[in-house]
């Protein structure tokens, strides 16, 4: 280990306890913020060739922290799932842009059928961004403009959501 790696694994213990209490400060529950502490800590270890000496330490360190609670916040919403008492036993719930803010579910089944009836540039790019795929990788798989991903997502999402309206 280098002279800056003991530096900086020092200075990452003296302000473990303020990450602790900001970690828990965005979790609200303790096992949560002992997570998001230790993952913060190995992103920080696995990272610290990124840091730039003589810039503020603790700084770097909370944005990481709060860029991974961000993360995991958004994973978590796309993963929800709600368990129906029906023959498919999984629905995604399907929020309805209406000023009621009324809620519909949809099974998967009823989304799959949707989605087989649009064309492969679009329900390609968008069972990509469903499944966890980020732009990026998606342009890079289909080779082609991010920018066009984008854009097909969108419009899909908009047939999607029209079509389900209609569905019923």
């Amino acid at each position: 280990m280098s002279v800056k790696e003991d530096l900086l694994d020092n200075k990452l213990l003296n302000i473990k306890d303020n990450m602790l209490g900001f970690a828990y400060s965005l979790t609200n529950n303790e096992e949560e913020a002992m997570d998001l502490f230790q993952d913060t800590a190995l992103k920080v270890l696995d990272s610290r060739d990124k840091y730039i000496d003589k810039s503020n330490f603790a700084g770097w360190v909370f944005t990481i922290m709060r860029n991974i609670f961000i993360n995991n916040y958004r994973r978590s919403l796309r993963n929800k799932v709600v368990l129906e008492d029906d023959d498919n036993c999984y629905s995604l719930p399907y929020i309805n842009n209406t000023t009621d803010n009324s809620c519909d579910i949809h099974t998967l089944n009823d989304i799959n059928i949707v989605l087989k009836s649009f064309s492969k540039d679009y329900s390609v790019p968008l069972s990509m961004f469903i499944i966890g795929y980020k732009y990026v990788e998606i342009a890079e798989c289909m080779n082609m403009p991010i920018g066009t991903v984008k854009s097909r997502i969108h419009i899909a999402r908009c047939k999607l959501q029209k079509a389900l309206e209609d569905y019923k």
